[in-house]
């Protein structure tokens, strides 16, 4: 008998639906289901059909609840790129996946984001230094050379920081 997979592709005869399925470490209905083969540079599990390679938790999700929408995505409420539990998958926009992450305070924060020029050291100096009122926000941005200092001191961004 012959399988095919969501959206018409034909599995490679090297590949099965078995094969497939086989490279997944199931638990318990409420665990994470481990992907335990080839993972994509990003950290999800890929898996290959006729030369193309597709992500494991979107084939998962596609073979167990449906086809996904049209400029949709299949993101993970556990957080575990190598998961592949169906009940842990939901659709969503960009949006949706950047909103949860944010949730979840997952987002880079502080000098986690790779385009700060600033250290918590220097955010906090600056605070101190505004708070004395010897210094305008201008002043700052020219000493530390950065502009939008205000947002800093409004506490806009680098809010953990005291």
């Amino acid at each position: 008998m012959r399988h095919t997979f969501p959206k018409g592709h034909t599995i490679n005869p090297r590949n099965t639906i078995d094969d497939f399925w086989a490279k997944i470490i199931r638990g318990g209905e409420s665990e994470c289901w481990e992907w335990n083969s080839t993972l994509h540079k990003s950290g999800y599990g890929v898996f290959n059909i006729a030369c193309k390679q597709y992500r494991a938790h979107r084939m998962v999700y596609e073979l167990t609840r449906g086809e996904v929408p049209k400029g949709m995505f299949v993101c993970h409420k556990c957080d575990n790129r190598r998961c592949c539990n169906p009940n842990h998958l939901f659709i969503g926009t960009v949006q949706d996946n950047q909103q949860d992450m944010v949730n979840k305070g997952r987002q880079a924060k502080g000098e986690q984001v790779n385009t700060n020029k600033l250290t918590a050291e220097q955010v906090v100096e600056i605070r101190r230094l505004h708070s004395t009122g010897r210094y305008s926000l201008k002043q700052l941005e020219s000493r530390y050379g950065i502009k939008n200092i205000g947002r800093i001191t409004n506490r806009i961004i680098w809010r953990s920081i005291v």
